[in-house]
Order: structure tokens, then C-alpha cells, then sequence
């Protein structure tokens, strides 16, 4: 009853390309089954047997029927058996990647079978970079039957032409909905939600409020911490310090305490424009600063004046303030607190670089350091040689720009800014689309 209740979606699609037994790759064996004239081609009929289900969730798996033709393999025509196709599949090795996937078992008239598995690679990419990625199908054959099934047959590339696809949208057929109307609407609403899946990875910048959905990003990683109760300290201009988590208006410093044993005291400093608490999430199984509390070291997260939880990170300042100004006052007053001689310190980035500055400036009270990511030689990219000397911090703000910081709602000027950095150059590999990973990129380099 509920079947014949439900809306399906049918439609035919034919690929053809160049397969290969010999190719180490997909694009050796691509090149080197065009050489030797060794086509491969597939026409399926593929029914999306609840439509509903399908929009809601992209994965979900329809079947299909048809016949795959590599006369590399088989001289006729191969039966398709258990064909089973996924719009979109999350790759679970690869960030902001998705995979469109073709598996089915093949039959010759021999009854020789082959497991044909073939995926479309959907990642971050600029616009025109779509319609490539969900046309060209890479291909991987392999035996299913005898001694060693799994062997791997032979490899190729299959795409779909412009002509091609629009004989595929000739082809799709609606049932279950009532009228013409309710079919135009299925087909439309089938059509919107793979576009709106789409135009976050090859748009971001004009689909800003897609790309941070939990339906883009899947639902976030938590878990309660493992550490006790912290006690909170901030101090104002001052110099005076108070108890409490929220610093007040003219907080430039902030130390957070996690009393694990007797060893330390630790002093945790994260990079520039972070929070120390990045060293306490709950994102992975075990944080830093559980893994120093269960070993007995009584833990100090550090946010100094850059941390984006202080209003001090709003105001002009140098690395050298932070050397000789916030170590020497942090470093105090943990030892006043816990009565220690001296402390030791774990800095990251502007963490690791300013802690090393405030001991050659003279600091003391302490007895270790682990730096991590950069030192005090420091060489920048040709990039960030230009942007300070083209002064970019004072023509972003004479342009309104308001800069990364998580809840800021972006300007037309931000909007603007994030279209032009998608044409930075990238390095091989790289995959994240997310606006925040563009502005990182263009502000420090590829530091993430």
C-alpha cells in the first residue's frame, strides 16, 4: 500500500569512454585505451524507487538495469545484475568530498562475472569545474568469480556529452504523483535539491548560508570533557586580576585552570586570533589538555591579547607586546597562584614565537619549552611580503570589511572580497571550499 503511495523518478543515462587492462591509473589506462581503440559504454535505466527519501537524503541507494559493453573483456554485451547508484556519498577520506557511485555485478554469456564500481568525484572547485566533475565517471573492473576474486580487471574513464545529458533529461519520468503538475513539481523539486547540494561546493561565496548547515557539514562531533571544574582569571588595564569566566570590557589577558596533579604547572598558548580553549575540545577522543590532566600536570590555558574571546583582540598591537608584556604577566602570576618556582610551556604559531621572543627579551621563571608550527626565524610567503607592504589591514578597513570572527555577518565588501579569493592560487590537494579556509588561506597561508 505504501509503495504504490509513493513518488518514483526513472530515467535512462548512456556513458562511453576509453578502458584499458593495462593502465596503472585511470588516466593511463584512459590514454592508453584510446591508443589501442578499447571503448567501454553502459546504458542503464535507473529508478529512484522514493523520491522523498532520495531529496532528503542524497545517498540513498537505487537500483538499475542495462548492459555494459567493454570489448576489451567480452567480446558481446554484458549483463547488468544488482546495479545500485548513489547521487551523493560523502567521502570519508577526503574534506568537502562527495562521491556519485555505479556499482553493479556483470555477466557474460559465458556466466563469467565482473564487479564493476565507478564514482564521480564531486569536490571544492570553481563553478565551471562542475559540470566536469559530474560528467566524467572513473571506472574500475574486477573479477568476481574464481580463484582470486577481487583482481583487478582493468581501469578506466567514462563521460556523459552535453548531448548525451540532455537526452538523459529527455528520458526522466515520474510516477506516483498526481497529474501533470505534481509530476513537473517532483522533477523540479528532484532538480533544486541536487543543485542546492552542488552550489555550496562550486558557489560557496553566493551560497554563504548553506555552507555552515548542518545538512552541509553533518552533525557536530561532542562529548562531555574529561577534566575538572576550571577556575577562571582575567586581568584588566590594570593589571588587576579577577575571578570569573567573561573578561571584562578592557581584558587583555585570561588564564584558564585545569588542576590535574602536582606536575607543571603547564602553560597552554594557542596561535594568533584562536582561543585557548582550542586545546580543550571536544572534537577528538582525547584533547591535549585531558591528556596533561590524566598525567598529573596542573594545566594553564593562556589566551593573550589576540585571543578572539578578549576584547584586546579588537585594538592595535604587536607580537612584541605580547613577548614582553602578557608572557612576563601570565607567567607571574601562575606562579604566585600555585607558589612554583618556575613553569613550562607548550606554545603553538604566535604561542611558539612569543614565548621564545620573551626569553631572549629577558623573561625567567621558565624551565621548558615545546614549540610548535614556527620559531623566531620566521619566513613569510612573496604574498604576505606584498599585503604588508601594500598595507592590506588599513584598506580592509576603509573598505567596512569586518574581518573573520565567528558570528560577524558579512558585508557586500566581504561578499566581494571572498569572490575575488577564490582565484588565489591553490596548491594541489587542497579541498576545502568553506568562505572561513579561503580568508585563512589568503590572510596567513596555508596554515590549516
Amino acid at each position: 500500500m505504501g509503495e504504490a503511495n509513493t513518488t518514483q523518478l526513472k530515467f535512462t543515462e548512456r556513458m562511453s569512454g576509453w578502458f584499458s587492462r593495462d593502465g596503472a591509473t585511470y588516466e593511463a589506462s584512459c590514454k592508453d585505451g584510446k591508443a589501442k581503440g578499447t571503448t567501454i559504454t553502459f546504458v542503464v535505466s535507473i529508478a529512484i524507487s522514493d523520491l522523498e527519501r532520495a531529496i532528503r537524503d542524497s545517498s540513498t541507494p537505487a537500483k538499475f538495469t542495462g548492459h555494459l559493453d567493454a570489448p576489451a573483456v567480452s567480446g558481446r554485451p554484458m549483463e547488468i545484475l544488482d546495479g545500485t547508484f548513489q547521487l551523493m556519498v560523502p567521502d570519508p577520506d577526503h574534506v568537502e568530498t562527495y562521491n556519485m557511485r555505479y556499482r553493479m555485478t556483470v555477466r557474460t554469456v559465458d556466466g563469467v562475472r565482473y564487479q564493476f564500481d565507478g564514482i564521480k568525484v564531486i569536490k571544492h572547485g570553481l563553478p565551471w569545474h562542475a559540470w566536469k566533475a559530474t560528467t566524467t565517471l572513473f571506472v574500475t573492473l574486477q573479477t568476481a568469480d574464481g580463484p582470486a576474486p577481487g583482481d583487478v580487471v582493468g581501469r578506466g574513464i567514462m563521460t556523459i556529452p552535453l548531448v548525451g545529458f540532455l537526452k538523459l533529461l529527455r528520458t526522466v519520468r515520474v510516477t506516483g504523483a498526481k497529474g501533470f503538475l505534481g509530476r513537473a513539481r517532483a522533477k523540479s523539486r528532484f532538480g533544486t535539491a541536487f543543485m542546492g547540494r552542488l552550489l555550496p561546493i562550486y558557489a560557496g561565496e553566493f551560497a554563504e548560508h548553506h555552507r555552515f548547515s548542518e545538512q552541509a557539514l553533518g552533525p557536530g562531533k561532542s562529548r562531555p570533557l574529561r577534566l575538572p571544574e576550571p577556575t577562571t582569571i582575567w586581568c584588566d588595564g590594570a593589571k588587576q586580576w579577577h575571578e570569573g569566566k567573561e573578561p571584562g570590557p578592557d581584558a587583555w589577558l585570561r588564564l584558564t585552570r585545569y588542576q590535574g596533579g602536582p606536575n607543571g604547572p603547564l602553560v597552554l598558548a594557542p596561535g594568533f586570533a584562536m582561543q585557548a580553549h582550542s586545546f580543550a575540545l571536544p572534537t577528538v577522543d582525547t584533547n591535549l589538555t585531558e591528556y596533561a590532566v590524566e598525567h598529573g600536570y596542573d594545566v594553564w590555558l593562556l589566551d593573550y591579547r589576540a585571543s578572539i574571546k578578549l576584547p584586546s583582540s579588537q585594538t592595535p598591537f604587536t607580537i612584541d607586546d605580547v613577548a614582553t608584556v602578557d608572557w612576563p604577566e601570565a607567567v607571574a602570576e601562575v606562579r604566585r597562584r600555585t607558589g612554583a618556582d618556575s613553569v613550562q610551556v607548550l606554545g603553538h604559531c604566535v604561542g611558539s614565537v612569543s614565548i621564545l621572543m620573551a626569553m631572549l627579551a629577558g623573561l625567567e621563571g621558565v624551565r621548558s619549552i615545546a614549540c610548535s608550527q614556527f620559531t623566531t626565524q620566521t619566513v613569510t610567503s612573496r604574498l604576505n611580503r606584498t599585503k604588508n607592504a601594500l598595507n592590506m589591514g588599513a584598506a580592509m578597513q576603509r573598505l567596512h570589511m569586518k574581518g573573520v570572527k565567528p558570528g560577524n555577518k558579512p558585508t557586500l565588501a566581504n561578499k566581494g572580497l571572498d569572490v575575488m579569493l577564490r582565484f588565489l592560487p591553490y596548491p594541489n590537494g587542497e579541498h576545502c571550499g568553506l568562505p572561513i579556509c579561503r580568508w585563512i588561506n589568503a590572510i596567513f597561508g596555508l596554515t590549516h
